[in-house]
């Protein structure tokens, strides 16, 4: 599933293809940092879901 990863602290935002599922609090490695899902946006004005990640 394509979303869009935001990345609170960073003010960074990335399209990004996941697996299958993501939960909030779940751990996600991006460029050998670790990040965990805070927040799920699904809103139908969205191309993409917004993943918001904290480190």
């Amino acid at each position: 599933m394509k979303c869009l990863l935001y990345i609170d602290n960073e003010n960074k935002e990335i399209e990004y293809e996941i697996g299958e599922s993501i939960r909030v609090g779940d751990h996600f490695p991006i460029n050998g940092k670790e990040y965990t899902v805070s927040n799920i946006l699904l809103d139908s004005n969205q191309e993409y879901p917004i993943v918001y990640l904290k480190q």
